[in-house]
C-alpha cells in the first residue's frame, strides 16, 4: 500500500532525510523535489575521538590483539542491506593472504536477535566459505549492548571500519568510526 504523499505534504509538511542518497529514492516514490530537505546527522567528537595510543593499545591487548594484529570492525544487524555477509567472505578469502588479520564485528544480536555466527552458519552451509579453525579463532562476535565508550574504544581498537551496505539511509557508524580516526572501508553509492 503506498503512501498518500499528497496527505502528507498537505499544509506546507516538508521530508527531512539523513542523506542525497535517500533524498533521489523518496523522490523516486514520488515525492517532489521541493519538499525533499537533507539534514545529515553528525557525530558527538567529545564522545566519539580517538584514544591516546597507550589507552589504544591497552584496549587492543584487553581484547587479546597483538602489534602485528590488523583488525577489522564491523558494527550492525546481520541483514542483507548492511552486508555483513560480504565482510565475512571477504574476511575468509583476505585471511589466506594474512595471517594477522582479525575481525571484530559487534552484531545488534540484543537489538534484533539476529547473530553474526548464524550468518556464518547459514554461508557455509550455502557453500559461500569455507572454514578453517585459525579462520574461525581469528573473528570475535560481541553480541552485547555497548555503552557509547564502548562503541568508541571498538572504533579505536580497529584498524580498519568494514561497512560494504548495499543499502542505507545514512550509515552513522561509518561517521562515528572517521570520528575516532579509524580508517573506513565502503562500498561504491548509496548514503
Amino acid at each position: 500500500e503506498s503512501a498518500d504523499i499528497k496527505s502528507y505534504v498537505a499544509n506546507g509538511n516538508l521530508v527531512a532525510t539523513p542523506s542525497n542518497w535517500s533524498r533521489e529514492r523518496i523522490i523516486e516514490y514520488g515525492f517532489s523535489e521541493e519538499c525533499v530537505f537533507v539534514v545529515p546527522h553528525g557525530v558527538d567528537q567529545n564522545k566519539f575521538s580517538p584514544l591516546s595510543e597507550s589507552e589504544r593499545l591497552a584496549a587492543r591487548s584487553a581484547l587479546g590483539y597483538t602489534s602485528d594484529d590488523i583488525v577489522f570492525l564491523n558494527v550492525g544487524a546481520p541483514m542483507w542491506n548492511k552486508g555483513m555477509d560480504l565482510v565475512i567472505q571477504a574476511f575468509f578469502a583476505a585471511r589466506k593472504t594474512n595471517k594477522n588479520f582479525r575481525l571484530l564485528i559487534k552484531d545488534q544480536q540484543a537489538l534484533y536477535g539476529l547473530s553474526a555466527v548464524g550468518m556464518m552458519k547459514n554461508l557455509l552451509s550455502e557453500g559461500r566459505i569455507e572454514l578453517d579453525n585459525e579462520s574461525v579463532e581469528s573473528i570475535k562476535v560481541l553480541p552485547q549492548t555497548l555503552s557509547i565508550e564502548q562503541l568508541r574504544t571498538l572504533y579505536n581498537v580497529a584498524d580498519y571500519y568494514l561497512s560494504p551496505y548495499r543499502a542505507e539511509g545514512f550509515n552513522l557508524p561509518v561517521i562515528e568510526a572517521i570520528a575516532c580516526g579509524t580508517k573506513v572501508i565502503v562500498t561504491d553509492g548509496g548514503a
